[in-house]
């Protein structure tokens, strides 16, 4: 027969070593994606006897972002879960023209414009395959891998050699139009990341509460 202390010290160490009867868990989750990103494209044209060139840059930054997650326990502390998460940002876009001049070879004259305002929509579903460590009955700290599917659009600021003025005395060259055209990719990669969340004392039907928050890399 057990004392009441040697009862409370078995129950506290089986408490930390497990996920407490819990084979469940849902998060949701706002956060900020704090990288900017800069995609480039550049494209050739042939003009009086030359090559010209034209290339846009798109910066757009990190942006808030929204995800809800859920997963499960399949062994021991081991678990299975999924994430969406979903970011919509804003940039800026710049574009630059070369274009040779018509009567001096290896005389190239160029001119820059600023694009304006592209949007970057970015969702993604990550697979995580996650490890549960439990540092005191109240924290626990996950840690998570797994591929991750992305779904991009972005906008992007573009030029072709029609919209490109030259006109004498062919000192400069003008750009007349800026157009923005929309692409997708639907690229595959991999997430990283760890979690950490406080057990709250409150309980809402089933459900244990908590609060927390997380570091993923994903790209």
């Amino acid at each position: 027969q057990s004392s009441p202390g040697q009862s409370s010290n078995q129950n506290q160490s089986r408490s930390i070593n497990s996920w407490d009867g819990r084979d469940y868990y849902a998060n949701v989750s706002l956060g900020g994606q704090a990288q900017d990103e800069t995609l480039t494209g550049s494209s050739t044209f042939d003009i009086y006897g030359e090559t010209g060139a034209i290339a846009s840059a798109q910066t757009f930054g990190g942006g808030p972002f929204f995800e809800i997650a859920g997963g499960r326990r399949v062994w021991q502390n081991f678990g299975l879960g999924l994430a969406y998460t979903n970011i919509q940002a804003k940039g800026g876009s710049a574009i630059s023209v070369r274009v040779p001049h018509p009567s001096i070879r290896n005389q190239p004259r160029e001119v820059s414009a600023d694009g304006g305002e592209v949007e970057h929509s970015e969702s993604a579903v990550h697979v995580q395959f996650s490890w549960l460590m439990p540092i005191t009955n109240e924290f626990k700290l996950m840690l998570m891998a797994g591929p991750s599917f992305f779904s991009l659009r972005q906008e992007i600021a573009t030029v072709s050699p029609q919209d490109i003025g030259d006109a004498a005395p062919f000192t400069t060259v003008t750009i007349n139009n800026i157009t923005r055209t929309e692409v997708k990719d639907s690229p595959v990669g991999i997430n990283i990341g760890v979690d950490g969340t406080y057990l709250l004392r409150q309980r809402i039907a089933f459900a244990q509460m908590g609060v927390g928050g997380f570091l993923r890399y994903a790209g």
